[in-house]
Formats: C-alpha cells, sequence, structure tokens
C-alpha cells in the first residue's frame, strides 16, 4: 500500500505549500482538509456508516456515509467521487454532488498520539440508493444503515457516544434538509 500525502493548511485553512505524509500529519497535528459526503434519500432518510472496529479514529461508530483525507494535489471533488466509490460502491457524476459548507474540527485520540485537525468540506448526494446496493469495504465500513434525517437534529442538540461527534455538521445538514422537506431549497 502506498503512502497517502496530505496537503497542509494553517488553522485558518489557507495552504501552506506543504506536503506530508498522513501518518506525520496526525502525529504532529498538522491542518489538512477532508471530504464528508452524505447521502440522503427522497424518503427523508440519511445513510450513515459504521466505521470498522480497526480505524485510527472513531472506531466501531456511527459516522458521515463516506469520508477521507483529500490527498495531495487532489481536486475536491475527485475525493469525493473516490470515497464514496471506494467505502461504498457508490458513483456519482460531478453534479450529483452539492457542496454545503465547510466545519472545522479538532481532536486527540488515542491516548495523544493522533492528533486530528481536519477542514471538512461537507457535500450531499440526493438520490434514491437501495441498500442492496451498496458495496462495504469492509476495512473501512462495518455497516451502512439509514436514519431519518431527523436524528441529525438529535445528534446535534444531545450527542450520542455510538456516533462521531460532528454536532455543527448535523446541526448544519438538519437545516439544510429540512429546508428541502418544506420545499424552500430547490
Amino acid at each position: 500500500m502506498t503512502e497517502e500525502y496530505l496537503d497542509i493548511c494553517d488553522a485558518a485553512g489557507r495552504p501552506l505549500g506543504v506536503t506530508v505524509p498522513r501518518d506525520e500529519a496526525h502525529r504532529k497535528g498538522l491542518w489538512h482538509r477532508t471530504v464528508h459526503v452524505w447521502i440522503a434519500n427522497n424518503s427523508g432518510m440519511v445513510l450513515f456508516q459504521q466505521r470498522a472496529i480497526t480505524k485510527e479514529s472513531f472506531p466501531g461508530v456511527w459516522d458521515v456515509s463516506a469520508a477521507g483525507h483529500i490527498s495531495a494535489g487532489e481536486p475536491e471533488l475527485t475525493a469525493a467521487q473516490r470515497e464514496l466509490f471506494q467505502e461504498l460502491g457508490v458513483k456519482v457524476a460531478e453534479n450529483e454532488l452539492e457542496c454545503l459548507f465547510t466545519t472545522q474540527t479538532s481532536s486527540v485520540q488515542q491516548n495523544g498520539s493522533f492528533l486530528d485537525n481536519e477542514f471538512n468540506s461537507v457535500y450531499l448526494v440526493r438520490k434514491d440508493i437501495l441498500h442492496s446496493e451498496l458495496i462495504l469495504e469492509t476495512s473501512e465500513v462495518s455497516l451502512a444503515q439509514f436514519f431519518p434525517f431527523q436524528k441529525l437534529s438529535q445528534l446535534a442538540e444531545n450527542g450520542d457516544p455510538d456516533f462521531a461527534p460532528h454536532p455543527e455538521e448535523y446541526s448544519r445538514l438538519f437545516d439544510h434538509l429540512l429546508r428541502i422537506e418544506q420545499g424552500l431549497d430547490r
């Protein structure tokens, strides 16, 4: 397996023109970019994946439909498409990816040996995908399950240790999906 390299940015998200191996970015807590891609169907459901128990960050918890690092020099949309296909076997065209917002997150894990400082570009794919169509990459994903989108509001307000801690992202995505449901955002 080839080592993944990441473009590093400062705490304001500005590129620094520095590229480092992924392990170094997490060991030193260097800021970098990721994509978070949510799949929402026309029945008011949002797809969550349960992360494999072997993952370095948030093992075994429910998380974004598909997510991952943006490799050095990789266009953001390409990373979003790659992660969807790699983790779930879902192919989408660039025009099916709606960029919603970017969040900034920071966490310390594994007793301080894994420092995760990220800018997460959050995308939405509105598409009816059958659970049977998903092809899970078992080294990344244990399960995938659709939840009513209102679950996002509950997670934003109350959290739940079985779900990755993304309160701002959950809240903003819930607000967006609510606007769609109410016909305010088409």
